[in-house]
């Protein structure tokens, strides 16, 4: 199965772990001008936070990609975007956007809309790869792995209260051997013996 790991700050996570009733939340890019094509509507994206916590922290379901002036997005998603107001989400765009755009400008922004999001307690997080470079801030697509590509082969499903679209649930393969691990959680971890 295909997914994708979008980086993103420990801001943007907390400010939307805190509001659990949203149904979409916008994985804003800070460049607007370019298009988004590795996911299809339904699959999986997930959210891992920048480098030194680098663990998966939640995910939902890819539904479409866009971009707009920022002005617009904030006017379409509002604190979906992940800030409590525009001119936070501003602050945030110019610390990433290079180069920064003029004060006054309405800078395009990339809006991925994500579906059914849910957001993982820090204890719940999951590790990144021990084979993804620390100092990447961009998102890349993954595939499960099986058995017969180095894989453990046993799976885990999101929470029970994500479900995909249609009312589909999708899973993902967990990666085990004696130095990583990518179960769903420490109970899970112990219970699996992954360690």
């Amino acid at each position: 199965m295909r997914a994708y790991v979008g980086v993103t700050d420990r801001d943007w996570y907390r400010f939307l772990l805190a509001r659990p009733e949203l149904d979409e939340v916008n994985f804003w890019q800070p460049s607007g001008g370019r298009g988004f094509h590795a996911l299809e509507p339904g699959e999986p994206f997930l959210f891992k936070l920048h480098y030194p916590e680098n663990a998966i922290v939640g995910g939902g379901t890819f539904l479409t990609s866009t971009s707009f002036p920022l002005s617009i997005t904030w006017e379409a998603f509002g604190e979906k975007n992940g800030a409590a107001t525009m001119a936070e989400m501003r602050a945030r765009i110019y610390r990433y956007r290079k180069p920064r755009p003029a004060p006054n400008e309405d800078p395009s922004v990339g809006c991925l809309i994500i579906e059914q999001p849910f957001f993982l307690a820090e204890p719940d997080w999951i590790p990144a790869p021990m084979d993804w470079r620390r100092t990447s801030s961009r998102a890349r697509a993954t595939t499960s792995r099986s058995r017969s590509d180095g894989g453990c082969g046993s799976t885990w499903s999101w929470p029970g209260r994500w479900r995909g679209r249609a009312g589909t649930s999708w899973s993902r393969t967990r990666r085990c051997s004696a130095t990583r691990c990518w179960c769903a959680s420490a109970s899970a971890r112990a219970r699996s013996g992954c360690w």
